[in-house]
């Protein structure tokens, strides 16, 4: 199995097999460990690390900002524009959001999520909003573009910004 999202982990005593009224029951995960997720049906199956899970904490720690978090009149982005990010990560693909820095996920002083996504020296970097969304790239060799107030569809990106993605990854996104 090639797979470059699954990490090996080892057993510990927490998650070993149990006896129980002389048969074998293995104890589950409680829900403290949401950010991994089983593959199959035992143990001896690699756990993948779910990488959205980090995404959409760094989202959701904006939401404790309060109104001048920059100290310079910064506007806290609204629950609406919380809510939009997070769909917006649920609506990326695996490859994509591997390479997604969770630190690339910026609070703007409009009130708006920027989430920046980089491969080598090229850029696309969407700004979401409560009912809009807009990006501009910076790609070489690729004609630039900034897109600017499209209404904010939760199931469907833009398809100029479907096209830059598909500049930015290039083959490696469908």
């Amino acid at each position: 199995m090639n797979n470059p999202f699954i990490i090996p982990i080892t057993i510990t005593a927490a998650m070993v097999p149990q006896v129980n009224n002389n048969s074998l029951e293995y104890k589950k995960f409680d829900t403290n460990f949401s950010d991994l997720r089983f593959i199959g049906n035992s143990f001896t199956n690699p756990v993948e690390f779910d990488h959205t899970y980090s995404l959409k904490e760094r989202i959701n720690v904006f939401k404790n900002f309060k109104e001048n978090w920059d100290g310079y009149n910064g506007v806290q982005p609204s629950s609406k524009v919380i809510y939009n990010s997070i769909k917006f990560i649920d609506c990326l693909s695996s490859p994509m959001l591997s390479k997604l820095n969770e630190n690339y996920i910026t609070p703007t002083p409009y009130g708006t999520i920027v989430i920046d996504f980089k491969e080598s020296n090229n850029v696309v970097s969407v700004e979401i909003g409560e009912t809009k969304i807009g990006f501009f790239t910076e790609l070489e060799d690729y004609d630039n573009t900034i897109i600017e107030n499209k209404n904010f569809n939760e199931n469907i990106f833009p398809k100029e910004l479907i096209k830059a993605f598909k500049q930015l990854y290039k083959s490696e996104i469908g």
